[in-house]
């Protein structure tokens, strides 16, 4: 491998992804979840959930993951902060 493959660790949080993708981005989305869901609490929380699985479910197969976790926080606030 090239040095940058080397350094480089993409996480692709596909459908077809093993058991420990799936729990990677199970545990984001979760993390995620729960920042939004401090800045709404008046949200249920099952709302703030799928609607942050909604939005990061946009994302799969982009082949740049590392900024997903914040443009679905930043996309979720804003969706509630219009309602």
């Amino acid at each position: 491998p090239s040095a940058h493959e080397a350094h480089s660790h993409p996480i692709d949080h596909g459908k077809d992804q093993p058991m420990t993708n799936i729990e990677d981005r199970n545990k984001t989305i979760e993390h995620i979840s729960a920042r939004v869901a401090q800045r709404h609490p008046a949200v249920q929380p099952d709302a703030i959930a799928r609607a942050v699985e909604e939005t990061y479910s946009h994302y799969d197969g982009s082949p740049i993951r590392d900024f997903v976790p914040v443009l679905v926080e930043r996309s979720v606030n804003q969706d509630l902060r219009d309602r």
